[in-house]
């Protein structure tokens, strides 16, 4: 979604960009991005993650709005604001902001990764019915997912639950502060849980079941609509509504009318931030994964399982714990260190696995932080078993927010991302890689 920074319908210049706003879990992105696909400024700002209990997650959102503004500033400090032509958002799926009859936020807000849900979940599959639920929505209930969480206010927060008269998703509540309008669009509403995605409109049948006004929810418009003035971030398409009859991989609507295949680690990238934090404070992520490409594949018989905040491809299940298995007084700091990084590879493939039958893909591109390490990417590969690519270009959600901002003024661009580098599965490391991955499914999920 986009908002307009200049009102009139003057032509558009070389020198014009718009500002593509990704609120992330870790930080919020901001990118100038000018008609042609080119990003010509960026600002990043970190946000604080909240985790009250174990399996809880949470933020402020005021630190989202002091993030976006400071990394605003960041961007229009270099480029100038009298080039920027208009805004648009992406961000952190599935998430609670409860909003009262003033729009202001009543209680933190509950994240995509947070899962203290399960007895809600129980409720949405007894009182819907999982495979009814799978047909309308594409998903079944899931711990992360926004309609779990407002039974939880509902349950556990009366008092807040009735003053809620909203319940937004993080990037729709940054775009209220920004332009004024409470909406959310296809691709983002098909992660709460509520969507109906025949008919492209919350599930007022569903909701009535479960006892919840579909006046809860804001409007929809189009992903690249013009939503007003401002104020004041593992997938693969498809091109119909074919859900997994199981529900282990997420079918969402995708942005230009498509729809989107995608698998889920909820601890990706999060699992090296979470050990340098508790492990290794000081040191850097290149330091690590410097280490990392010392050990053998297979990290000599250590396996590591990300689930520190449970898991949701093809679990789904938030009472997991993750875990390390087969450490001895032999394991080096190194052979932890490339656990980690391939117990996430190892994910990946799992979420691919059930993919596969559904979506034909034979490479990957590969983006966020974890993109820049060539020990990671190539440990994907001979995960995944095929090529993954680095762009030459940072390419991620804020630019795919200003490529949809240009579409919503009228400029489809025709730029491809130039890859920079393939890394392909190494023959010589695929027995091995295989052994590491079969003893990582044959531990089998951990549990609180």
């Amino acid at each position: 979604m986009a908002g307009r920074h200049d009102t009139n319908d003057r032509a558009h210049t070389p020198d014009d960009v718009v500002l593509g706003i990704d609120l992330g879990t870790s930080g919020v992105g901001v990118v100038a991005q000018t008609r042609d696909g080119v990003v010509v400024a960026r600002g990043d700002h970190e946000i604080t993650l909240r985790t009250p209990r174990p399996g809880w997650t949470e933020q402020n959102p005021a630190d989202w709005l002091r993030a976006a503004e400071e990394a605003i500033a960041d961007v229009i400090g270099a480029v100038g604001g009298e080039c920027v032509v208009a805004l648009a958002l992406s961000g952190q799926m599935h998430g609670l902001v409860p909003l009262d009859d003033a729009d202001e936020v009543i209680r933190p807000a509950l994240l995509w990764n947070d899962g203290r849900t399960g007895e809600e979940v129980d409720e949405i599959h007894r009182r819907i019915g999982r495979a009814r639920l799978v047909e309308r929505t594409g998903n079944p209930a899931v711990t992360g997912f926004q309609l779990p969480k407002l039974l939880w206010l509902r349950r556990h927060e009366p008092e807040a639950f009735a003053r809620t008269r909203l319940a937004m998703l993080p990037k729709d509540y940054l775009g209220l502060h920004l332009t004024g309008r409470s909406v959310a669009e296809p691709c983002d509403a098909s992660g709460t849980g509520v969507y109906h995605l025949a008919s492209g409109t919350w599930d007022a049948e569903l909701l009535t079941d479960l006892d919840l006004d579909p006046g809860l929810w804001p409007t929809i418009v189009a992903s690249d609509d013009v939503v007003g003035g401002l104020r004041g971030v593992v997938q693969s398409p498809v091109a119909s509504p074919t859900p997994d009859p199981a529900g282990r991989i997420h079918l969402f609507a995708h942005a230009d009318g498509t729809y989107l295949l995608l698998g889920v680690t909820l601890a990706a990238a999060g699992s090296l931030r979470w050990y340098r934090d508790t492990f290794a404070p000081g040191r850097s992520y290149a330091a690590l994964v410097a280490d990392a490409a010392t050990a053998p594949v297979g990290a000599n018989g250590v396996t590591y399982k990300p689930y520190l905040a449970g898991e949701r491809t093809p679990h789904l299940r938030s009472d997991l714990r993750g875990s390390f298995h087969g450490l001895s007084l032999a394991t080096s700091h190194a052979d932890v260190v490339r656990s980690v990084l391939e117990g996430v590879a190892h994910s990946l493939r799992e979420a691919w696995d059930v993919m596969e039958p559904l979506a034909a893909t034979d490479r990957w591109l590969a983006t966020g932080g974890g993109a820049v390490s060539d020990v990671w990417l190539s440990i994907l590969a001979d995960s995944l078993g095929a090529p993954v690519g680095r762009t030459a270009e940072q390419i991620g959600a804020a630019e795919g927010a200003a490529t949809l901002g240009w579409l919503a003024l009228g400029h489809r661009s025709e730029r491809a991302a130039r890859v920079e580098a393939w890394f392909e599965p190494d023959p010589g490391r695929a027995a091995a890689t295989t052994e590491a991955y079969d003893r990582y499914r044959s531990l089998g999920p951990s549990e609180s």
